[in-house]
């Protein structure tokens, strides 16, 4: 999901070719890699912590439909019907393109951080319908939204090849963490967010949060400075959406991409007591939001030049697949600045460590 505003527009489409049964090849470190037909897709993932987490909003904005006052069994049930339709099995020639961008990608992790990669990996798929045309990942899964164009001279160009590449970097970070929760309070921490034991949204806030499938924690708070308050003051960062619940293509952008729309990410203050971190409330009893675009002590914080951080995971993601460009062209380290640098350092070091 990381990738939702940026890769909206990657839709792959191929030439006539004939449909593959599921595939398992194995990569040149022995880990393998498992294409799955459309039913194996489905099977794999239809019962995951994501779909069984997500919310009427979450429904009503992927199946453009209001769900708000639906019953949970009957909305839940719509979006499985639903995203059971928009699997697709693999075709030969896109497996084949993909096996090279993986090996690619399996060398290059196994010389900076060899512990990133999975020793299973699946590949599923689908027609990016059911989750806003985004990359994204469920268990140990890299769902696609669509076809990989190999007929076209543009898209077989090294900047495509290259954007593939980190794209597949990117979700097999988001796996990684996934399945080692033990490292995403230090990974967290190089960016300026540290894991908080309770967190207590107000109602009014739980009912606005749009699921991210890659996010595997909201129980994290950043520090800022407050010039106005003269202190620091703790937020946590929050996928908000604009409006509770579907209510068309209100903007021409969200014909483009609902998220486009929709997805208004919010810096939201918070405040200690009893044991739990709790909203802080304007004078009218609503909870505050901030845009992330208008506190700049937030940039400043994260120390990475990054667009769209929509949470700590997709933060350090998106730092990963930058790690690993400067790695391949270590030309690009001169142009970061000392605290960039100094923020990808701590992630390799981090990524590195022998426990993992």
């Amino acid at each position: 999901m990381a990738a939702i505003i940026k890769y909206f527009s990657l839709f792959l489409s191929i030439l006539a070719a004939e449909i593959h049964p599921a595939e398992m090849w194995t990569l040149p470190n022995g880990k393998a890699t498992f294409f799955l037909n459309g039913e194996e897709g489905y099977a794999y993932i239809h019962d995951s912590h994501f779909i069984s987490n997500l919310t009427s909003l979450d429904v009503s904005l992927r199946l453009k439909k209001d769900y708000v006052q639906n019953d949970t069994l009957d909305f839940r049930s719509d979006y499985l019907s639903f995203h059971r339709r928009q699997m697709r099995d693999w075709k030969g020639c896109e497996i084949k393109y993909l096996k090279k961008r993986l090996r690619h990608s399996s060398m290059m992790l196994d010389s900076i951080a060899p512990a990133v990669m999975p020793d299973t990996l699946y590949m599923i798929r689908t027609t990016g319908d059911q989750e806003f045309n985004a990359f994204y990942t469920v268990k140990k899964a890299i769902i696609f939204p669509g076809l990989i164009r190999t007929s076209s001279a543009l898209f077989c160009s090294r900047y495509f090849r290259r954007l593939i590449e980190d794209i597949l970097n990117h979700e097999i970070f988001h796996i990684f963490s996934r399945y080692h929760p033990e490292i995403r309070p230090k990974l967290y921490a190089i960016f300026g967010f540290n894991q908080i034991d309770h967190l207590l949204l107000h109602p009014d806030l739980r009912d606005r949060l749009i699921t991210n499938p890659d996010d595997h924690d909201l129980r994290y708070k950043i520090e800022l400075p407050d010039s106005i308050a003269g202190r620091a003051v703790d937020y946590c960062l929050l996928l908000y959406s604009k409006h509770p619940t579907w209510c068309g293509y209100t903007d021409f952008s969200a014909r483009v991409n609902v998220l486009l729309e929709y997805l208004d990410p919010k810096l939201h203050p918070l405040k200690y007591i009893d044991g739990s971190w709790t909203s802080v409330l304007n004078e009218e009893g609503k909870p505050l939001l901030f845009d992330v675009a208008v506190v700049p002590q937030f940039y400043k914080k994260i120390g990475m030049p990054l667009r769209d951080p929509i949470s700590a995971e997709e933060i350090a993601a998106k730092s990963f697949t930058i790690l690993l460009h400067t790695v391949r062209y270590p030309e690009a380290l001169n142009e970061k600045t000392p605290i960039e640098r100094e923020r990808l350092q701590q992630l390799a070091d981090i990524l590195n460590e022998k426990q993992w």
